[in-house]
């Protein structure tokens, strides 16, 4: 894992593997897999059961995502994982 600065109290930048890890432990879940690629790499492919909200509808549709719950993110940067 490696520690990135953001505007969220902490992210942490996760291998596809440390996120399939988090997400085969989360029985009760508590993780949301948020997707906030572009349309055109979304529809390329992406991960069963993600939520899709594009980064730019994201502060808008903010209020629709589950507070308590914490964020698995999918970025567009060669499909990185971010939790926060």
């Amino acid at each position: 894992m490696t520690k990135i600065a953001c505007a969220v109290d902490e992210v942490t930048r996760l291998t596809p593997g440390e996120i399939k890890a988090i997400l085969d432990r989360d029985k009760k879940g508590e993780f949301l897999l948020l997707d906030v690629r572009q349309p055109e790499e979304y529809q390329a492919g992406h991960i069963p059961g993600a939520t899709y909200i594009p980064l730019g509808e994201l502060e808008a549709r903010n209020g629709k995502l589950a507070k308590a719950r914490s964020s698995l993110v999918v970025s567009s940067y060669s499909f990185n994982l971010f939790l926060s």
